[in-house]
Order: structure tokens, then sequence, then C-alpha cells
């Protein structure tokens, strides 16, 4: 008798150096343990299911399994074979939108309908056990951006273009759309599509052969952060789920998102309305940044970090065996600390001027 075991083929996790463990664990309600729902489209939904397969959310990630049998001694095949052109496709959406503020990644591309593209076709020759997906050695401001669109989809050139011409087509398939519409106005035509029939997945559009847009077609989903696809052929050997003969190696892929902390400059505004400082400043215990600071009133002091600080969970503990440094605000013209421990700025709001990026927190005194 054949016996068949579920084993996993590929796991995927969100890493962060943001947080002391890489991951966020920190609360105590599981609910809001994870920074990223995943969520399978319905097309990768109906896949799964097809090819015997179960989809499994872990901390900050998620494992795919499939139903396998031993077809040779100690080695173990999946029962129902995807096609070689299988394509799996995850949506990472955010629960946590401190991410955005407390993580290098592309905070202004975000906000204006840019989203991350990822997938398991990189060249890279990372191991099994920790496959980045990221051009870059982690995720970063301009690297693995691809913009958004939903249904109506909508694109204007100039002159006029002929419907017959254009087409909207897949990047990794066959699914093709023509325009519903071509409208000619002022010396441009307006290209009008209708998506809705088509999987989720990247497209391109086409134009007498030429590719003039490429973007991500999501259904109608507004709140994208980042895709995931795992493809079934064409990976190179380290990252590839299954052999040729469907069959599975023993070290599973591990595919790794990786997200770094950002680093700004933390600003303090004193106002003091009860106690007016003669000559105040702020200085970090351990030396690390230097704070400049400015009076626009008698009653108003600003002091900025010359330096950029690292956003962590912690961002005050450092050293090994580590010590936690403190913020104090001072007065030049008495000894005692006014305070000693000045709180941290909110490290999830972030505020850009100038292209540079801003943590601040004010002090009422």
């Amino acid at each position: 008798m054949i016996r068949s075991v579920y084993t996993e083929l590929f796991s995927f996790a969100v890493r962060n150096s943001f947080y002391r463990n890489g991951q966020n664990l920190t609360s105590p309600n599981p609910a809001v343990q994870e920074d990223f729902d995943i969520l399978c489209t319905k097309t990768t939904e109906a896949l799964i299911r097809q090819f015997g397969m179960v989809f499994r959310r872990v901390p900050n990630g998620f494992k795919l399994f499939s139903e396998t049998t031993e077809t040779a001694p100690s080695i173990l095949s999946v029962v129902r074979k995807p096609k070689s052109d299988t394509r799996l496709t995850f949506i990472l959406s955010l629960k946590n939108k401190g991410v955005l503020s407390f993580s290098e990644v592309a905070f202004r591309e975000l906000s204006m309908g840019q989203i991350y593209y990822f997938n398991n076709l990189p060249t890279n020759t990372d191991a099994r056990d920790d496959l980045r997906l990221s051009t870059q050695p982690a995720v970063n401001l301009t690297d693995d951006l691809i913009r958004l669109r939903t249904s109506a989809y909508a694109y204007e050139m100039p002159g006029v273009v002929s419907a017959d011409a254009v087409k909207v087509i897949a990047v990794n398939g066959a699914d093709l759309v023509v325009p519903k519409s071509a409208t000619r106005t002022n010396g441009k035509t307006l290209l009008s599509f209708d998506l809705s029939s088509l999987p989720e997945g990247r497209y391109q559009l086409e134009v007498s052969g030429s590719v003039k847009d490429t973007f991500f077609y999501g259904g109608n989903r507004t709140d994208v952060f980042a895709v995931f696809e795992a493809f079934f052929k064409d990976a190179q050997p380290n990252y590839q789920i299954l052999e040729t003969d469907f069959s599975l190696s023993p070290a599973r892929p591990k595919y790794m998102l990786k997200l770094t902390a950002r680093k700004t400059f933390w600003r303090y505004t004193i106002r003091m309305e009860r106690n007016v400082l003669t000559s105040p400043f702020v200085e970090i215990s351990d030396s690390s940044t230097v704070f400049s600071g400015v009076t626009p009133t008698p009653k108003l002091a600003i002091f900025t970090s010359v330096s950029e600080i690292e956003s962590r969970e912690d961002p005050l503990m450092r050293g090994s065996p580590p010590v936690l440094a403190k913020i104090s605000l001072k007065d030049m013209s008495t000894t005692p600390e006014k305070i000693s421990n000045l709180s941290i700025p909110d490290l999830s709001v972030l505020r850009e001027e100038n292209s540079k990026f801003y943590s601040e927190v004010t002090i009422n005194i």
C-alpha cells in the first residue's frame, strides 16, 4: 500500500532588522502580532486545491505543503504534479502602517500607487535556507517597485494610435485584452481597458510590439504593499521548488523578504511655558550623536541630531553587553538635569523635509 504524507514545498518569511529578533513577536495579543497580512489570490487558491497543496500561515510568513509519496528509498515526490507554467501569487498588505516609517522602504512611492514585486527567479547564489528575494541584499528605496493597477486601466499616448495595434498581455503567460475604447483629443489618444477578466499578475501594455507600460494587476485591491510569485519552472537550482522529476530535495527553499531599519534624524521640540531655561541643551549619555539646537523664541527650543539614528525596537539599547543609554534635557546655567530621561520619538510616525526623514517628539515643561 502506497502511503502519502504532506511535505513542505517551501516557506516564505519577512525579517526586519528593526526588531531585535527580526520579527514582530513582542505583542501578547497574537491578533496584532504581525506587521503583514498574507493572502493567496483567487487563482492561486484554485491551483492550491487542484494540486492538493495546503497553505499555512506562520508568524511573519507562511508555508506551503503538498501531498507526497515515496517513489524511491528516501525520495519523496508530489502526488499531483503541477504544470510547468504554474505560478502562485501571494499578496502582502500592511497590518502595521508603522512599517513604512521605521523600515527603509520607498515611503513616497508606496503612497503614490507603487508596490514591491518579488519572485523566486533571482540569480543569487544564496543558500537554500536563506534565499533573498530583493534585487539588493535587502529591500531598498528604488529597486523592485512596480505600478499597481485596478480593472479600470487607462493609458494616454501622444498622436493617433490605432486600437488594433494595442494590447495588454501577461508578462508570464498568454492572457491578454485589447482596448475597449480609444479616444482621440488634442493630438493624444486615451486607451481604456477593462482588465476584470484577467487573473492577477504582471502585465505589459504593448503598442505595435513595443512595451509602453509594465504593471501589476491586483483586481480592485488598493492596500497592497508587496507581491510574491512562486514559479515552478525557470528558477535557479537553489531557488527551485521541485526537481525536474517532481521530487523534493531534502533542503526545502526558504524565501526571505528582508527589510532594514530606517535611519532618521531625531528632533526634540521643547516648549517652556512654565519652566524657562536660560541655556537649554539635549545630550545622549553614550555620546553616540550630538544634538544641535535653535531657539526661535525664549520659550521654544528645537534640538536635532546632527547624524541619523537607526530606528530600532529598543533604539537606546547599545553595546555588548547592552546598556540602556538615556537622552537628557539640561540647562548650562544650572547643574541638575531638568529631565533625565526624555521620551524617544514615535518611530511609527515619519516627517519628510527636503528629502530627509525626521522622527519627532514634543516636550512641554
